[in-house]
């Protein structure tokens, strides 16, 4: 097929720049976004919308997803400004970027601490970011204040150990140049004082009535919207100032986290924001109206933190993005578990945010108040008129969400005859084992959607273990929406993760999960035992990487190479792992990539396929395993590109588990496109089930699986429907193609 026009490529707000010459108008609306609320294990971030342009602040794990899901339109989204380097605010800065450059976004631009951009930089080896026509910039803080069409954005840099006798602010040595002097060694924070650009005026409609201007004379009022006179055809001069609109005034906003204590006094004596605090002249735009706090709690509630606050006057606005935020950052997560809920309430557990009663719904923010903790999709409008909005704030709500599947014609049907089938289920005596215990956290591919984030599953070998399968990004916030406060009685006995292969969202979620399991052991004062990372050797640059520009996790990891023949090495394998057998196996993938069968010491055997076409050493490895975890990426009408882009499709993984007799056979890795289900057929039979997140099942629960087919079509009806309809434009097109090339 011809290749498309590059011009037909560019994104609509790109070409609308280009048509007025590579610039945008100053706009006229502005507003802040919570993007995610800062609760725990939910990262902290906001975002600045206008109309052609994107604005982020920080980029946690999970960012990318909340705002896709909240429909925030990331493809304006051209600059990122970061506050501090830390893994909490740059660990979905990776897959936000491969996102965007998915949706063609040319250029996106880094602010703030020096270093961020490696993350991305890294990331390059084990992933197609910064190719073709897009491209990473990181615009440094020595660089001095930016401006745009929105905005000019002063950087505030606040660094440890900084005093007032060390010269903060000084005109003449600004911190950012002695930052460039200690070449970089001090940790650094960066505020950002940000002064929207005042928009174009706009004609007042009843001054010009007033006026009896005609419709000719009337073509000519563009130029005083840019200041200039005009002379009617009367000979009438009419200046801006008799038909356009009074101007509201723009003030700054701050956008500000100080990590830890040792930033405070650097906060306490910078003269810059000194100048935009209280002032005797209470109307001066240089005031401060809004601050975004991302502080941690425990500093906020600091004595030095709470004078520097008592500057601002009476009257400015807070917001609080941190851990002591109420309520979820995703919606659709808990809408499809209340609906799968009604299937089994085992194998879909209500997650613990939806056992919990409403008492928090009203606690975040509260109408007219000045000082308030983030709520999801909360919006401040900072011009025109400067208020809050909370019309897209949610609750969970999971009677809403049961109705709104029983919308569906024939469910209540297929939900009647599912019910009178399980009751007649026995279950042998072999299958009643507890372990192994699957739960399922991510199950999509390559990025993540509403309801399936990309790759992670967890393993219960025993009572006392876990390891992970993969651990794709958001890993940790899958697991807190699943345990809950049980969590960290999870993360302490977690003994191992195996990392498949190095493509990104198989593996970016591992950073978040070593540091919060450290936090566990630390918070009790315990040593931190090291976590096994079973994945290929090339991670190594990876973990180097990391923890020289953002945290030294080395002491907190023991990474074993995939590739390793060392018989000592895997020995000590067995034993901690409490394993029989642990076999990684090269698959059909990329270079390096690796499936794994392993064998328990109480003779239970589970074979993970990694991502892989149907892989002849796969089959033989996993000979006569109980169950079989294999990704089944695409559909079987589209062999051809699975086998591009070298996947499995679900009738090619089903026959591998055939082939290997395996007893039960778990579908898993779905295509973003089959977001809630994938095209069922008939290869499915009552050996084959399909994996959801949030997902819990033991060897006992496999044999049901199969039942939930039928009454899954009936609850995503609307959703099947709508692949059955593209399958068959798929297949005419397809028609047409090859009717084309015989002709030729």
């Amino acid at each position: 097929m011809p290749k498309k026009d590059k011009q037909t490529d560019k994104l609509r707000h790109i070409k609308h720049r280009e048509k007025r010459g590579g610039t945008d108008p100053a706009p006229s609306v502005i507003d802040l976004h919570v993007v995610a609320n800062g609760a725990k294990f939910n990262p902290s971030a906001c975002m600045l919308l206008t109309d052609h342009l994107r604005y982020l602040f920080n980029c946690g794990e999970g960012t990318q997803r909340i705002a896709t899901e909240h429909k925030l339109k990331i493809s304006r989204c051209e600059h990122v400004f970061i506050t501090h380097k830390s893994w909490k605010n740059i660990g979905g800065l990776l897959g936000f970027a491969l996102t965007i450059q998915g949706m063609n976004l040319p250029t996106v631009t880094l602010h703030g601490p020096p270093g961020i951009e490696k993350i991305l930089t890294q990331g390059k080896g084990f992933s197609h970011l910064v190719s073709g026509d897009f491209n990473v910039v990181k615009r440094e803080l020595e660089e001095g204040s930016f401006t745009d069409s929105t905005m000019t954005v002063e950087y505030v840099p606040l660094t440890k150990g900084f005093s007032e006798n060390e010269g903060i602010g000084d005109t003449d040595k600004p911190v950012a140049k002695k930052l460039k002097a200690d070449n970089g060694v001090r940790d650094v924070t960066v505020a950002y004082l940000c002064k929207p650009k005042q928009p174009k005026p706009k004609i007042d409609l009843e001054k010009v009535s007033e006026l009896d201007i005609s419709r000719k004379d009337f073509k000519k009022f563009g130029q005083v919207t840019s200041g200039f006179e005009i002379t009617l055809e009367d000979g009438r001069v009419i200046k801006p100032e008799q038909v356009l609109m009074d101007r509201n005034p723009v003030f700054p906003f701050l956008v500000i986290e100080i990590p830890d204590e040792n930033y405070l006094d650097s906060l306490l004596t910078n003269k810059l924001l000194q100048d935009h605090q209280v002032q005797n002249d209470d109307t001066s735009d240089k005031i401060i109206h809004l601050v975004v706090h991302m502080t941690p709690a425990e500093i906020m509630a600091t004595e030095k933190y709470q004078i520097w606050m008592s500057r601002f006057r009476s009257s400015t606005t807070h917001i609080t993005i941190n851990e002591e935020s109420n309520g979820p950052g995703l919606q659709g997560v808990f809408r499809i578990q209340a609906m799968l809920n009604m299937l089994h309430g085992g194998i879909f557990p209500l997650l613990p945010a939806q056992c919990k009663a409403a008492e928090d719904s009203d606690k975040n923010c509260v109408s007219g108040d000045t000082k308030i903790q983030a709520e999801t999709n909360l919006k401040y409008r900072v011009l025109p008129k400067k208020g809050f909005n909370r019309e897209q704030c949610f609750q969970l709500d999971n009677e809403a969400f049961i109705k709104e599947a029983r919308t569906q014609p024939d469910l209540d049907e297929n939900l009647k005859n599912l019910k009178e089938n399980l009751s007649a289920v026995q279950s042998d005596e072999l299958s009643v084992r507890p372990y192994p215990e699957i739960v399922f956290l991510g199950t999509g591919s390559a990025m993540p959607s509403k309801v399936r984030n990309v790759s992670s599953t967890l393993l219960r070998l025993s009572a006392s273990q876990y390891m992970l399968l993969d651990c794709g990004e958001d890993t940790i916030g899958q697991m807190h929406r699943f345990y809950g406060d049980k969590l960290p009685d999870v993360l302490e006995k977690l003994s191992a993760i195996f990392v498949s292969h190095m493509h990104a969202d198989h593996h970016m979620g591992l950073f978040g999960i070593v540091h919060a399991r450290s936090q566990v052991f630390r918070s009790q004062h315990k040593e931190v035992p090291p976590l096994l990372v079973l994945a290929p050797i090339q991670i190594n640059r990876w973990l180097q990487s990391y923890s020289e520009n953002v945290e030294n996790i080395l002491p907190w990891v023991r990474h074993v190479a995939l590739q390793s023949d060392d018989t000592e090495i895997w020995g000590n394998v067995l034993s901690l792992l409490q394993l029989k057998e642990f076999n990684p196996v090269g698959v059909m993938h990329c270079k390096n990539a690796y499936g794994v069968a392993l064998k328990h010491k109480d003779d239970w055997k589970l074979v993970y396929s990694g991502d892989t076409m149907p892989c002849p050493a796969l089959v033989t490895a996993g000979k006569d395993c109980d169950v079989l975890i294999h990704e089944a990426t695409m559909e079987d009408d589209l062999a051809d590109e699975a086998l591009t882009k070298t996947h499995s499709t679900t009738s090619q993984a089903i026959n591998i588990g055939i082939e290997m007799n395996a007893k039960f056979i778990l579908l898993n890795h779905f295509s973003q496109r089959y977001a809630k289900i994938p095209m069922f057929n008939e290869n499915f039979s009552n050996r084959v089930g399909i994996a959801f997140d949030n997902m819990r099942v033991c060897l006992k629960d496999l044999q049901l699986l199969p039942m939930f087919l039928p009454t899954l079509k009936a609850m995503f009806a609307d959703d099947y429907m709508e692949m059955e309809l593209k399958n068959e434009k798929l297949l005419i097109k397809r028609q047409r193609e090859g009717i084309k090339s015989i002709s030729k």
